[in-house]
């Protein structure tokens, strides 16, 4: 059947075939009706005007588009005509008015938004194909000496798929080419190597610290820790593993702000806080650390029961943010753990924005008996996508999870308390697990004694020395339960104790400690 060529942007029909071009009037219309059904699947879709070739499909995103960024939350026919411009009004009213925009929201179902979506991107990644110079409509003969025309192939594929089929006919041509090689050559003691070892390059990026504060003193983050996994390095994942409400966002605040002290760019994709629930969180750090101003916790913020002081400084935290940090961490916030949309925002801002760092935030281990195989089957996937992320585009990759209740009590940390999803560790470099410490862990001689210490050089020997921590104070057991540059706590036996500060959002490390391998009620 022949397209309509008014339907579609001046000169696309010039540029394509119209068979790239069947159905695109559908495809963006249910697109297009999802969108208007529910306008904040925008914020997910990483969708620009551009996306959309149709006339009617790009007039109608961008009508959404502009609802959108004027802080809509629904598109019915009051708040459309009530937030657009008098000359979208009257195209509106040119392809039908309102009453076109209902029958296609009428006609699709947000719940294959999904499908939607991957339709339309595959369509797209077709018409780039073209561009690039490969010819979608010719037949081509496969290994196994099949002639297809991939075109038609395409038909039962995902967006995914057809690059996959891409990427596999290349890797046939002369030179292996695969993202799954990160790298190869001899083994040779060269002069790049011996100068890259000088320099730090094998080094990853150190989290030890966050710069210096107001007054010219280093902020400590986690030196021993850094030190112990050799920082955070390029083409690696690490997982950071704790129960519910111990703090792990908390946690990665701090490394995030040593992470953007040295340059890092940050993309946060979380499922369980909003913005600005970060932003208070960042906020509170920058007070305290930075300005080592203590009079506003994070309740008090939240509350919106501040002071004179408390405003005038944190018109000067945001000033101090704005010049030093602008622009280097962004988020998206998700109603679920979606694995697949998450892999393609993060995708989206790294080639976009420059993104080197992801974080992950958070992925559950709700399932506390073991039963749900194909829940663990998919942590472990979801895993492994991430990590490929992390190698092909050389950046960054962290992600934080809630482990199981049936882990409760454990006093020894290990992969064990993944569950059956313990086959997470072998995808990351790092995991580093966490939980609450006990009082009776604090009580020098108990059955569950911790024995803290620090280590301090004598006579040019390295000596323990006890450590008593304050028992006023709350604190957090640290095991290194993988680490493929440094010690595990499992080899050395030794963990660390740091101190938790909920109000103001930070974690000091405090002292080494040997916790028992028994379990506490």
């Amino acid at each position: 059947m022949a397209i309509n060529k008014s339907d579609f942007i001046i000169g696309i029909c010039d540029k394509y075939d119209e068979k790239l071009l069947h159905k695109r009037r559908e495809i963006e219309g249910n697109v297009i009706g999802c969108l208007a059904s529910d306008i904040l699947l925008i914020d997910d879709s990483m969708l620009k005007p551009t996306d959309f070739i149709t006339k009617d499909g790009r007039f109608l995103f961008s009508v959404l588009k502009s609802m959108r960024d004027r802080g809509c939350t629904v598109a019915d026919e009051v708040t459309t005509l009530t937030n657009i411009t008098d000359s979208m009004k009257e195209k509106l009213e040119e392809i039908g008015g309102w009453r076109q925009v209902q029958n296609i929201v009428d006609s699709c179902n947000t719940k294959n938004f999904d499908v939607f979506l991957d339709d339309l991107n595959k369509a797209n990644i077709c018409l780039r194909l073209n561009d690039k110079g490969f010819n979608l409509l010719e037949p081509v003969v496969l290994d196994n000496g099949k002639e297809v025309v991939p075109y038609k192939m395409f038909e039962k594929f995902n967006s995914q798929e057809v690059l996959d089929f891409y990427e596999s006919q290349l890797s046939t041509l002369g030179t292996v080419s695969s993202n799954k090689i990160i790298d190869e050559g001899y083994i040779d003691f060269d002069e790049e190597f011996i100068e890259g070892l000088e320099i730090g390059t094998e080094v990853g990026v150190s989290f030890a610290d966050a710069g210096l504060d107001v007054n010219g003193n280093k902020i400590s983050t986690f030196p021993f820790l850094s030190n112990n996994i050799l920082g955070l390095k390029s083409g690696t994942l690490s997982a950071f593993g704790a129960h519910s409400g111990v703090g792990k966002t908390t946690f990665m605040i701090g490394i995030l702000m040593s992470l953007i002290e040295k340059g890092e760019k940050v993309l946060i994709v979380s499922n369980e806080m909003g913005l600005s629930d970060f932003k208070q969180g960042f906020l509170v750090w920058i007070l305290s650390r930075y300005f080592n101003y203590r009079k506003l916790p994070k309740k008090k913020l939240a509350s919106g029961n501040i002071d004179d002081e408390d405003r005038a400084m944190i018109k000067m935290a945001r000033e101090y943010w704005r010049k030093n940090y602008a622009k280097q961490i962004k988020m998206v916030a998700l109603s679920d753990a979606d694995a697949k949309l998450t892999c393609r925002i993060i995708k989206k801002h790294i080639q976009r924005d420059g993104i080197t760092t992801f974080l992950v935030d958070t992925f559950k281990i709700t399932t506390s008996n073991g039963s749900n195989d194909n829940f663990w089957l998919q942590l472990v996937m979801d895993s492994k996508d991430l990590d490929a992320i992390t190698k092909r585009y050389d950046v960054i990759g962290l992600m934080t999870i809630q482990l199981a209740i049936n882990s409760l009590g454990r006093l020894w940390m290990d992969a064990s308390c993944l569950s059956n999803s313990r086959a997470v560790k072998e995808v990351l470099s790092n995991l580093i697990l966490f939980r609450k410490v006990y009082s009776d862990e604090l009580v020098s001689g108990s059955a569950y004694d911790l024995k803290p210490f620090r280590s301090k050089k004598e006579d040019g020997k390295w000596i323990e020395e006890p450590y008593l921590p304050d028992p006023k104070n709350v604190y957090r057991c640290l095991f290194v339960e993988k680490s493929r540059r440094g010690i595990d706590s499992g080899d050395s036996g030794v963990a660390y104790l740091v101190r938790y500060d909920g109000d103001y959002c930070s974690f000091y490390e405090t002292a080494k400690c040997r916790p028992t391998h028994k379990i506490i009620n």
